[in-house]
């Protein structure tokens, strides 16, 4: 096998685990809770989710946390 085919099926299973890890975040309920316990720091968090955000390999995380984020602050 190629190493180019090598690479892109490694970054094809990364991407998907990046969409997993997203939907856990999101239908698990751990950033509701983890944004409760640190109330007050949303903007800090916004800072962060939103450096991960530019790689392909964190965006799909990135932009879970950040609607997290947007609808915490709206809410309160």
């Amino acid at each position: 096998m190629p190493p180019e085919r090598k690479n892109l099926i490694r970054d094809g299973l990364i991407i998907l685990m990046s969409i997993g890890v997203a939907v856990l975040l999101v239908t698990g309920g751990w950033l509701e809770n983890i944004f409760h316990s640190i109330k007050g720091f949303e903007y800090m968090g916004s800072l962060v989710a939103g450096i991960f955000f530019t790689s392909v390999f964190t965006s799909i995380p990135a932009a879970a946390v950040l609607g997290e984020i947007a609808q915490e602050i709206q809410s309160s």
